[in-house]
Order: C-alpha cells, then sequence, then structure tokens
C-alpha cells in the first residue's frame, strides 16, 4: 500500500456543518437543491458519545479504536507517514511480572494481588495503583469474554507501560458480560499521557487473549516460563 493509499485509510474524522462526525466509509455529506451542505450525523455510538469521535474496527473482536487517535499513533504532524514495529506483548510485560498460579477467591481479591505485585515491580504506590483499577471497574466490567479480563488503569507518576499476566488457580466472577468465569487476567498500567499506545496495548492484549488457541496454551502452562514463551510468540505462531 503506497503511502498516499495509507494516508487516505487513516484520515482524520471529516466533521460536518454542524460539527458532526461524517462517517468516512459512507456516503458524502448531503448537499440541498441550492448547493448548501445539510445535517449528515453519524448515528450516536456508544464510542462517540463516551470519547467524541467515531472509533474503526480493529481486527474480529469487537474492540474499537478511534480513526484520530489511529492518524496520531501513524503520521507525523506534517501528514508524513510514520512506519514503526507492531507492538508486542513482551514490549508490556517481562518474564518477572507472570503469575503462573494465583490463588484468589473475588475479584476484589485479584485486583488486590496484582497491585501488589505490580507496585513491588513499578515501585508505584500500592493503594493507588488498587484505586485505580477498582474505580476502572465500576464504570464497567474490564472481563472481555471467553474467560479473559484486562484491568487496566492510568497513574500520572508512571514512566512507561506497564503489563502483569496472571493465570488463576481456579476460575472467578468478573461479572464478564457473556457469563463465564475468568481465569486468564492481563493487568495493564499506562503513565497519564499514554493516549495511543495505551489504547494499541489494549487491542493488541485482547486480540491475543481471545484467540482460543492461544488461551488453551496458557490455560496448559503451569510454569511462568512456560506461560511467557507462548506470550512471547508472534501472533501467528503463537495460534
Amino acid at each position: 500500500m503506497s503511502g498516499g493509499s495509507i494516508r487516505r485509510l487513516f484520515r482524520p474524522v471529516p466533521r460536518g456543518v454542524d460539527g458532526g462526525a461524517v462517517d468516512p466509509y459512507g456516503p458524502p455529506p448531503l448537499v440541498g437543491r441550492d448547493g448548501s451542505p445539510r445535517r449528515n450525523r453519524l448515528p450516536r455510538s456508544w464510542h462517540r458519545s463516551r470519547i467524541g469521535v467515531e472509533a474503526a474496527p480493529i481486527g474480529g473482536g469487537g474492540l474499537r479504536l478511534p480513526l484520530e487517535v489511529l492518524h496520531e499513533a501513524c503520521f507525523q504532524p506534517d501528514g508524513s507517514f510514520t512506519p514503526e514495529r507492531p507492538m508486542t506483548i513482551t514490549d508490556l510485560v517481562a518474564p518477572e511480572a507472570i503469575l503462573p498460579a494465583l490463588k484468589v477467591n473475588s475479584k476484589k481479591q485479584a485486583l488486590q494481588e496484582l497491585a501488589a505485585r505490580a507496585a513491588a515491580l513499578t515501585g508505584q504506590n500500592e493503594r493507588a495503583i488498587f484505586e485505580v483499577l477498582l474505580q476502572r471497574e465500576k464504570l464497567g466490567t474490564t472481563a472481555v469474554g471467553y474467560g479473559v479480563a484486562i484491568p487496566h488503569g492510568k497513574l500520572p507518576k508512571l514512566e512507561k507501560l506497564f503489563g502483569l499476566f496472571a493465570r488463576l488457580e481456579r476460575p472467578i466472577d468478573f461479572e464478564a458480560m457473556d457469563g463465564q468465569p475468568v481465569d486468564l487476567v492481563f493487568l495493564l498500567l499506562a503513565p497519564e499521557g499514554a493516549g495511543a499506545d495505551h489504547l494499541k496495548a489494549l487491542a493488541r492484549i485482547a486480540r491475543l487473549l481471545r484467540d482460543q488457541d492461544v488461551a488453551k496454551k496458557l490455560r496448559a502452562s503451569r510454569d511462568a516460563q512456560a506461560i511467557y514463551s507462548v506470550l512471547a510468540l508472534p501472533p501467528a505462531s503463537a495460534a
């Protein structure tokens, strides 16, 4: 794909005359008989109502990222394309940040244990991490289905993205939309201003862990090194 084609693909969401977003994949803005523009708004999606921009689908798992965030991540201010190496799970999680058999009995206890481990590895305040995770869960569960949860939050003093993976010894209720108990948990912490990197990391984690072949291998792994080896495989190899 040429640079021009990529630039057109990730152009910012166009705006209608009333400030509403116009669907970049749909018909052009409506025009009246006198040539004046008419309103042509997108349906009010959940993503747009919460974040303020329309979203483009990423992969087949239903996770969506705003077009403006993708454009910011891929292009320089002058519009030139910025190629970069795809984010991998090992960019986010280190071998020592793997918990192969975490024993917990509830969602709250799981968040407490994850916060304690994350605090020990990052030097951040354990209570602050727990509160950030807890507040995020109050907005809606971070369980994404298929026995997977991705609790996440932002910390003002954190310098870079941090991930921690836990395989639970026994599945627990995480209030998942599909009703399935969770036994694979990936904690993601991000700096306050992470922006596009935070969203890209969430998309990458969700895409990997919702792959049923990968999830099966993770559940069958009994030690930290075996789990890390699965997480470290390229996407095609992991599956």
